[in-house]
């Protein structure tokens, strides 16, 4: 235990510093911005992320390094850049989302644990677009969270503009695409009219609060990503992966709900048991981790069966459906609306991004995320989408 606390002192520590540095960061204008969930982050992307709770503990006491290695992202993309990647700017929390000291250290400290130890920033689909954009990795602005729902996209936006001294970026994708249709029960899956109603609020205000320069902001919204693809796809179910100790298939995992079974827990104990005084702290960790996708999108990856489960997904599958109807009229009625007022910001609405098939190697190893190979598929079709604009 006193490994863990000396590891969340280092946390905190560094979490005010941070914080403190975003007060003063320079307010230069770069040309691309990153708005959205894990996805903008390159959550869970990196190789060496396993889905087995010791496998963890070695990446979070520095036994495991992760190197961002350019030869994960295609050559094309990556040609003339560092290896290992350089980082882009990841965004801390702004000013008007300070709630009070605990809170903001708090905050803060999820910030540093996540960027130092589950997202890659240089695999996301984000980063991936910059690159083929010929943008410098540093002026890649990313603002998006892990968990975060399109309700965010205001706060998101204010940390743009304090980045920016308040001038918008010549270029800003927008990209949430799962989050809003996780949830314990399909009662808390985001409505479809609260989801169209949140994005026209979070892009209007990004069109009121933001100041334009040169020639204008372009705002690119994509089209909801096909998650059920995770639920049906057999390249993706079949996809062997490690896990508690040993090998496995997404497809099996989700059959226990992400738990180990009765052979798989006699493994997980022989381990445990063979575990030195001084390495309990591991012990007590991977009885938390890796966290269980159930846990937090049980309507995507729940434990319901039969007809109550199909269901469920039918629930999920409208209520995509109708995120991406939403969304696309959203985007055009925004657009028409800042032609008419001679506003020069330009909203475009990314459909090929819903129309994406996935197979196993573009899936992470822990069976939900994106895998680098997923998030250079996203940035591709986006490519083709601003060279069509």
């Amino acid at each position: 235990m006193a490994v863990l606390v000396r590891l969340m002192v280092v946390v905190l520590s560094v979490a005010i510093g941070f914080a403190s540095f975003t007060l003063a960061a320079e307010t230069a204008v770069p040309p691309l911005a990153i708005l959205g969930d894990s996805l903008a982050t390159g959550a869970a992307t990196h190789p060496a992320l396993k889905y087995d709770g010791l496998v963890l503990w070695d990446v979070f006491t520095g036994k495991i390094p992760l190197p961002a290695s350019a030869s994960v992202i295609p050559a094309d993309l990556t040609a003339g850049v560092a290896d290992p990647l350089p980082s882009p700017q990841r965004l801390w929390p702004s000013r008007r989302e300070f709630l009070g000291g605990p809170d903001w250290v708090w905050r803060n400290a999820l910030q540093v644990v996540s960027r130092s130890f589950l997202d890659t920033a240089q695999y996301s689909w984000g980063y991936q677009l910059g690159l083929g954009l010929k943008v410098a990795p540093e002026s890649i602005l990313i603002a998006g969270d892990d968990g975060a729902r399109v309700a965010h996209l205001p706060r998101q936006v204010d940390r743009i503009l304090s980045a920016t001294d308040g001038i918008l970026p010549p270029r800003v994708a927008v990209f949430f695409t799962g989050n809003d249709l996780c949830g314990a029960t399909s009662n808390e899956i985001t409505s479809a009219a609260d989801y169209a109603a949140t994005l026209e609020r979070g892009l209007r205000y990004l069109a009121r609060n933001g100041r334009v320069s040169g020639g204008g902001t372009d705002v690119y919204v994509l089209g909801q990503l096909g998650v059920l693809q995770l639920l049906s796809n057999d390249s993706i179910l079949d996809k062997k992966v490690a896990a508690f100790g040993g090998e496995t298939t997404c497809r099996a995992l989700r059959e226990q709900h992400f738990l180990p079974t009765a052979e798989q827990q006699k493994v997980i104990q022989e381990r445990s048991s063979i575990l030195a005084e001084n390495q309990k702290a591991a012990w007590y960790f991977s009885m938390l981790m890796p966290p269980n996708p159930v846990g937090y999108c049980a309507t995507l990856m729940g434990g319901l069966s039969g007809k109550e489960r199909e269901a469920e997904i039918s629930t999920v599958a409208n209520h995509l459906r109708d995120y991406r109807e939403q969304t696309a009229k959203v985007v055009e009625q925004l657009n028409a609306k800042m032609s008419a007022e001679q506003v020069a910001i330009r909203f475009h609405y990314v459909a090929s991004t819903a129309q994406l098939g996935f197979d196993a190697a573009d899936i992470a190893e822990d069976c939900f995320h994106l895998s680098p190979s997923g998030h250079t598929k996203i940035a591709r079709a986006v490519l083709s989408a601003l060279v069509a604009h």
